[in-house]
């Protein structure tokens, strides 16, 4: 029986009825309104497409910017930091993540945010990276630091006391490896170099306080190589040098104490003789005041020296005329140049033309304090502008003539009392402090010891001079010249 296939109901009240879609023709329109659609829609995608590319190469640029910006500020606060601080890292990362969070306020695109977010990760990293190494670089400064300040406290005990260099030794190395301290994070290289150059130091120190100690001492351990491990053939060598350098220095400083010394004694043996000379000047000084005396038995102002002068002193005294001339030449010897062999360099050549017979106690006594007075800072210029001063007087006052063999006793004499006279107004003036004593040496000055009316009332007058070159002549040694060669008295003075 044939199959009856039911039909299915296709439509129905709510259905839509079948069929196509109307499209824009059915309703006479034509195809140009959808292609500007279309148009519209490409253009906006190609705006937000340059948009979005602008803002990831505005992106990239900022980041470099700050890459660069950053990378500046960092070396300039590593230059500024203290070494082992300990918070520039975290301060700095921390500023560093705020300026670069900040760059991505305003980015709105996706392609802009991924840019972005990739080159903010890229850039953390990298400053990460940099603040880190440049911690440890702080780090490494600080221990480094304070290893040379170690090292430099234990050269100095060295230096005082070097017996103790083993143990300084042994304990700066320790601290070096010792894994618990701050140099363990330095490189094993660089705490070797350390190590290497501590040992050099320290040894060097240590036979330096040895030398301080005794050179002697110091050059043994040398030469017996106790420090070879420790210095170089440079080192060693100039530490040998310096230990014989400080063995040339100790014989010096000896012999230079030996010296003082005996200046210190010569000093005081010349106060001692002064006092004893006060006292024989004034009669006083007795052989039991020479006697109980510390000085020495024999030699420059001895025992032995005073009772020779003791003795002449009970002798008649020089005569006048004789301790006169002696005192001017002696005066003139005294201010005599330095290089002049004629010079009086010491007290006692004064002393010893006494003993000879050629002064007076009392011209002795004004030689010693001119001789001393001379010597004295101010008293050296003096001398040789006296010097110059008695040149010139005795040129107008002593009317001598050593090439006819007369020599006139009125003219030493009248110069004798002019070198007294000229003494006498040196000490008032050096005495008087309203005054200046280089203004009696002074040409200009109405106070100069050299002017002429002043010289002249020292020369002998001319009868005086006539009478003495008439006795002269007349004397058994006035016949010793020559007759035929003998000067007319007018020639002799001048006189037309």
């Amino acid at each position: 029986m044939p199959r009856i296939i039911p039909i299915q109901r296709t439509v129905s009240a709510q259905a839509g009825i079948p069929g196509r879609r109307a499209t824009p023709a059915d309703f006479g329109a034509g195809t140009g309104l959808f292609e500007a659609g279309q148009t519209i829609t490409n253009v906006g995608m190609k705006l937000q497409d340059i948009q979005q590319r602008q803002e990831i190469s505005d992106v990239q640029t900022r980041l470099a910017q700050t890459r660069a910006n950053l990378t500046i500020e960092l070396d300039q606060t590593l230059r500024s930091a203290v070494p082992g601080d300990m918070s520039v890292a975290g301060k700095f990362l921390e500023k560093s993540q705020n300026q670069i969070e900040a760059l991505g306020d305003n980015v709105s695109t996706r392609g802009g945010r991924q840019a972005y977010e990739a080159g903010k990760a890229t850039l953390l990293a990298d400053i990460q990276r940099s603040v880190f190494l440049a911690q440890a670089d702080l780090a490494g400064k600080k221990a480094k630091q304070d290893f040379i300040a170690i090292k430099e406290a234990d050269r100095n005990t060295l230096l005082n006391d070097p017996t103790q260099f083993w143990s300084v030794l042994d304990g700066l190395v320790a601290s070096l490896k010792d894994p618990a301290g701050q140099f363990a994070l330095m490189p094993a290289a660089a705490r070797l170099q350390l190590a290497t150059e501590a040992k050099q130091e320290l040894a060097l120190s240590a036979v330096q306080g040895f030398i301080r100690m005794s050179p002697e001492y110091g050059k043994k351990l040398l030469t017996e190589g106790r420090f070879d491990k420790f210095l170089d053939a440079d080192n060693k060598n100039a530490l040998l040098r310096e230990a014989d350098l400080g063995i040339a220095s100790r014989a010096t400083e000896s012999e230079r104490a030996r010296r003082a010394v005996a200046r210190a004694e010569k000093a005081t043996q010349a106060a001692q003789a002064d006092e004893l000379f006060t006292k024989f000047a004034t009669g006083e000084l007795t052989m039991t005041d020479v006697l109980n005396s510390n000085l020495p038995a024999f030699g420059e102002n001895s025992k032995n020296h005073f009772r020779q002068m003791l003795d002449v002193a009970n002798k008649p005294d020089t005569p006048a005329v004789i301790s006169h001339r002696t005192t001017v030449n002696a005066l003139a010897a005294i201010n005599a140049p330095g290089d002049d062999p004629s010079k009086i360099r010491d007290i006692g050549q004064l002393e010893d033309m006494y003993k000879q017979g050629k002064l007076t106690v009392k011209d002795l006594n004004f030689l010693r304090t001119e001789y001393k007075n001379a010597h004295s800072p101010e008293g050296e210029q003096l001398s040789a502008l006296q010097t110059g001063l008695f040149k010139v007087a005795a040129r107008g006052i002593d009317p001598s003539q050593p090439l006819m063999g007369f020599v006139s006793f009125l003219g030493g004499e009248r110069l004798y009392e002019y070198q007294r006279y000229v003494a006498e107004k040196i000490q008032e003036f050096r005495k008087d402090p309203n005054k200046d004593v280089f203004e009696l040496f002074d040409p200009t000055s109405p106070d100069y010891l050299a002017r002429q009316s002043l010289v002249m009332r020292y020369r002998p007058s001319l009868r005086e001079q006539i009478q003495e070159v008439t006795s002269f002549l007349r004397s058994p040694g006035g016949q010793i010249i020559d007759k035929s060669k003998r000067k007319s008295l007018k020639s002799i003075f001048g006189i037309k």
